[in-house]
């Protein structure tokens, strides 16, 4: 309920700082004013999870989603130090409460560190992260031993409309971290909803620099229907340092091939 809305804004470091394992953190604007029209930054993030495990960042009913913009000097979300096994689903990360406009965070979400495990997204509409209007990255994955993240379900670079550009510069930018999956499992199982839909971002939708990720089922450049433009600069960029990296189905479960398909 609104009534139960913190409004977490204006900190010299961090808006909230966990270095602690199973919390929750549900319906809060971090980052913004009360009304929610202007940024009141927090320093370094939003929300810091510092090496700690298990974690909510939101949910996937009605009201748990939290607003986290305005932190234009640091991340919305910072998972850093090893955090294994947090998830962040339903929040509004560099809008406004109503998802139709920018307030920036400088980084969306950023996972580094070491950290592995985590879940940004989910395989549900309620778990969708609208991760648009940030100035630098809508999602970060970077330094060595960050791995197996999952980046589901998103609305990367739009509005929550799922049709309108609200550009990050890079919609997702992975550098260092290995086997981290963007979009499905092919699995068969709620293939459409794990796609992520990046789209509209002034430069790279994907910025791949590392080795062995997994881009499969996403839709790149479109609306949330694939059938018209919302054009990044450039979809997908592979550095020529890089190995191994699966662009599309990884050929393990040939009756679900299509699922893996980025349009």
């Amino acid at each position: 309920a609104a009534g139960s809305r913190n409004v977490i804004s204006g900190n010299s470091s961090y808006g909230v700082a966990l270095v602690a394992d199973d919390h929750i953190i549900q319906g809060n604007w971090i980052g913004l004013n009360a009304a929610g029209d202007a940024a009141i930054a927090n320093g370094l993030a939003g929300v810091l999870i510092n090496g700690n495990d298990d974690n909510l960042i939101g949910g996937t009913a009605a009201g748990a989603g939290n607003v986290i913009s305005g932190n234009t000097a640091g991340n919305g979300i910072w998972i850093t130090d090893g955090g294994d096994g947090n998830i962040v689903q339903g929040n509004l990360i560099g809008t406004n409460p109503a998802g139709t406009a920018a307030i920036p965070n400088a980084i969306g979400v950023n996972v580094n560190a070491g950290s592995t495990n985590n879940i940004i997204g989910g395989s549900s509409p309620g778990a969708r992260n609208i991760i648009s209007g940030n100035t630098l990255r809508g999602v970060n994955l970077s330094d060595v031993g960050t791995s197996n993240n999952e980046v589901v379900g998103n609305y990367i670079g739009l509005d929550v409309s799922g049709t309108v550009a609200v550009a990050n510069a890079v919609g997702i930018n992975i550098v260092a971290g290995t086997s981290n999956r963007i979009g499905t499992d092919g699995d068969g199982v709620n293939d459409a909803d794990e796609r992520n839909v990046i789209s509209g971002n002034t430069a790279e939708g994907i910025n791949v620099l590392s080795n062995n990720n997994r881009v499969a089922g996403n839709y790149i450049g479109t609306d949330r229907s694939g059938t018209f433009s919302v054009a990044n600069r450039d979809a997908v960029y592979i550095d020529g340092f890089t190995t191994g990296n699966i662009i599309g189905t990884d050929g393990s479960n040939d009756a679900f091939n299509a699922s893996e398909r980025n349009i």
